[in-house]
């Protein structure tokens, strides 16, 4: 409707010139036009003002549109502004924090490469390290298997001497045979020989009851006869003596006898180890006649001899026990030192025993000048097999105690070594875990 108004005043404006400068005089047909245009033009004058007026409010409407729309977009573009400064201060701050993290980056790098030159120097010096204590117990293996190899070899010599000594024993025990067959021979002659003192002492009674004998001639040499003498108080009193110092001989020789019958019998029953067995033989020839002393002596010394080398083979065995175990665990350079000592003391142990065998058996082989009772010799006896007996059983106490005591330290360095790789182990997972979880926190 706004678009025709422009063309309505120009036509008005050109009516009205042409009414004004063409127009005759009006008749009144022409009047009534007129009225009727001038109805019209204020018509449209009305309109048009109507028109100017809706205009103005459009206009005004437009205008508070056009202000409102301003308004909103300067809010809005106030809000875009702030939101790109927060936007910007965030740019900036994400650029420092990525120069910070460049920076972090960079000096992690270095330090990661720095550690890893030292780990690697550590790693090949402690590889060096290793490789030198690996030769170094490589060669303390040789040389211990080489020890251990003459150490059979020796095991071997003595084990052979052993066979020849046991040999000897054989030997020995068939001599004691003859020596008990020996013996029931002098048993024989020595209950011939108490028949005989028991007829003389009857003969003796009965010559004492004769006081003829005792007037008559005085003594003649010793040389004579037993007849010959007692026909005289001297010869009487000489061939008492003589008879007496016979009865003390053959008691003597009866007591010894009886004393070798009971130290076999103790010996059967107890049956000890064969050293103290023939010790116990070989003192009674010697008890039995004290002249027999020295010719006896090779064979008490073949006893002692025998006795030792009976207790270096145990001590051999044990020494084998441990040697195998050594072959198994390969021990250490002190370990082996320490069994040394263990088995030199274990020597000086059987030398004390050997020197108390030695001195018991030099003791019974001493002539017996201080006579004792059966009883007595029984009693020393036993009393020198207890003491033999508690000596062997301290030496046995002893060596089961060293042998308890090496399987307890093998124990607790098997243990000691286990736990070590186990230590080892865990350390080496623990760096291989630290180092992963660098290489993932770079990575990131």
């Amino acid at each position: 409707m706004y678009c025709f108004l422009p063309v309505l005043k120009i036509d008005i404006n050109f009516i009205v010139s042409k009414v004004k400068f063409n127009f005759p005089p009006p008749p009144p047909v022409v009047y009534e036009h007129r009225s009727r245009l001038e109805k019209s033009l204020q018509k449209e004058r009305l309109e048009h003002k109507k028109a100017k007026e809706d205009f103005l409010v459009y206009k005004l409407e437009a205008q508070e549109t056009l202000n409102k729309g301003r308004q909103d977009s300067n809010s809005r573009y106030s809000a875009l502004n702030v939101q790109h400064q927060m936007l910007k201060s965030q740019h900036e701050e994400l650029k420092k924090q990525h120069s910070d993290l460049e920076e972090d980056h960079r000096k992690q790098g270095e330090d990661f490469t720095r550690t890893f030159n030292d780990h690697k120097q550590k790693y090949l010096q402690l590889q060096q390290e290793k490789e030198q204590e690996l030769s170094k117990l490589k060669e303390t293996i040789y040389n211990l298997r080489e020890e251990n190899r003459q150490l059979r070899k020796a095991h071997q010599d003595i084990h052979t001497q052993l066979q020849d000594v046991k040999q000897q024993h054989k030997n020995l025990l068939s001599e004691h045979e003859q020596l008990v067959v020996t013996l029931e021979d002098h048993k024989s002659a020595l209950a011939a020989a108490q028949t005989q003192v028991a007829e003389y002492k009857q003969l003796k009674e009965t010559l004492n009851r004769i006081p003829s004998f005792r007037k008559f001639e005085p003594a003649e040499p010793q040389n004579v006869t037993f007849t010959q003498m007692a026909h005289s108080p001297q010869g009487y009193n000489t061939a008492r003596e003589k008879s007496v110092g016979e009865l003390q001989e053959l008691s003597r020789n009866s007591e010894v006898r009886q004393k070798h019958e009971a130290m076999s019998r103790r010996t059967e029953e107890a049956k000890p180890s064969p050293p103290t067995h023939k010790e116990a033989e070989f003192q009674t020839p010697a008890e039995q006649n004290p002249q027999e002393v020295e010719p006896r002596e090779p064979e008490e010394h073949q006893v002692e001899e025998e006795h030792r080398k009976a207790l270096e083979e145990e001590e051999m065995e044990q020494v084998g026990q441990a040697e195998h175990l050594e072959e198994e665990h390969d021990p250490s350079p002190e370990e082996q030192d320490r069994e040394w000592k263990e088995q030199q003391e274990q020597k000086e142990a059987a030398r004390l025993l050997e020197g108390h065998a030695q001195a018991e058996v030099y003791s019974s082989a001493r002539p017996v000048t201080n006579f004792r009772s059966p009883y007595e010799e029984q009693l020393e006896q036993q009393r020198l097999a207890a003491r033999r007996d508690e000596e062997a059983q301290r030496l046995w106490e002893h060596q089961e105690a060293l042998h308890q005591q090496r399987l307890q330290e093998h124990l607790l360095r098997q243990q000691q070594q286990q736990l070590l790789v186990r230590e080892t182990a865990q350390r080496k997972q623990a760096e291989h875990e630290e180092g992963r979880q660098q290489q993932q926190k770079q990575l990131r």
